[in-house]
């Protein structure tokens, strides 16, 4: 087994020293692995003393409860005990918020957060919300493709309408790093160059960088050789914010 599921067991054993009644649950089996840990996780040097007492009843609970139904119970035993109305266990979990970005081998994202159940609210309703929007007749993608697509949406719409304040949180941006002599006299021809200069060098294909130098900022940067820089130019958008608007 991993490092972290060794951790727990040890952590669970650890516990159940202290709870003879779970202990003798779980070693009959009246109780799963599952109820043990929800238990355990509970039990604190703080609440020992009144959970001493609380620790035949919660036995008695778990015997008829899923794990879930019994995580709501210790947690109104927990938050009564505490005192605080339930605030340190909810500082406890809104502490455990993460969010991991990683970059795979062939350029995609890979994810893995988790945040409390506030935030939960939030990230549901929005992405199926979006998920509904973006519905159509004869949709072949599978959810999981659906609600990607759906936070794709959501996350790009500040961007897309200039919300974000952040000069960092823009549409792609294409700097075009074209030498004098070869500089092309028309837009369309810049493209071209910049497409075959990225094939060459870069890890965009030339379907992405269609895609992306339509939607996208622009600018010029004109060498003469390849160390002297003569100008670099303001970034021009290739669809302007009023059309974005109307469409």
């Amino acid at each position: 087994m991993n490092p972290g599921v060794a951790r727990g067991h040890v952590e669970l054993s650890r516990k159940l020293e202290d709870l003879p009644e779970v202990a003798d649950a779980f070693g009959s089996g009246e109780i799963s692995p599952a109820h043990a840990r929800v238990i355990a996780k509970a039990y604190t040097l703080e609440r020992a003393s009144e959970m001493a007492g609380l620790e035949k009843p919660i036995v008695d609970a778990a015997r008829v409860a899923n794990p879930r139904e019994l995580l709501g119970i210790m947690r109104h035993i927990t938050d009564a005990i505490d005192g605080d109305g339930g605030a340190a266990s909810d500082e406890a979990i809104h502490a455990r918020r993460r969010w991991h970005m990683s970059l795979t081998i062939d350029g995609m994202l890979k994810i893995d957060g988790l945040v409390d159940a506030e935030a939960s609210e939030y990230w549901q309703t929005a992405v199926n919300a979006e998920i509904d929007r973006d519905y159509y007749e004869g949709d072949t993608r599978t959810l999981a493709q659906r609600r990607a697509d759906a936070a794709t949406s959501l996350i790009r719409r500040p961007l897309d309408t200039g919300d974000a304040s952040n000069r960092r949180a823009a549409r792609p941006h294409l700097a075009v790093v074209v030498d004098l002599d070869e500089l092309p006299s028309t837009t369309p021809a810049l493209i071209a160059v910049i497409r075959a200069e990225q094939r060459s060098r870069g890890q965009l294909s030339a379907a992405m960088l269609e895609r992306i130098s339509c939607d996208c900022d622009i600018s010029r940067v004109i060498m003469a050789g390849p160390s002297e820089v003569l100008d670099v130019g303001r970034a021009t958008r290739t669809i302007s914010p009023a059309l974005w608007k109307a469409t």
